[in-house]
């Protein structure tokens, strides 16, 4: 896929390492070097810290 852009290579560039990095952490994931997170459970964890900073901050 290329997607044209004013800077083109430098676009190209910034996806191919995009995918190194995913296909790297989608290894990690695959050779159990890393555990992956529930994705509700995290933001449901990230809204009610929010939330307490906020309370706090008032």
């Amino acid at each position: 896929m290329e997607v044209q852009t004013t800077n083109g290579a430098c676009h190209n560039d910034e996806v191919g390492e995009v995918q190194k990095s995913l296909d790297r952490r989608y290894d990690d994931i695959k050779a159990g070097r890393v555990a992956p997170i529930d994705g509700e459970a995290f933001f449901e964890e990230l809204r009610q810290r929010e939330e307490a900073l906020l309370y706090l901050n008032r």
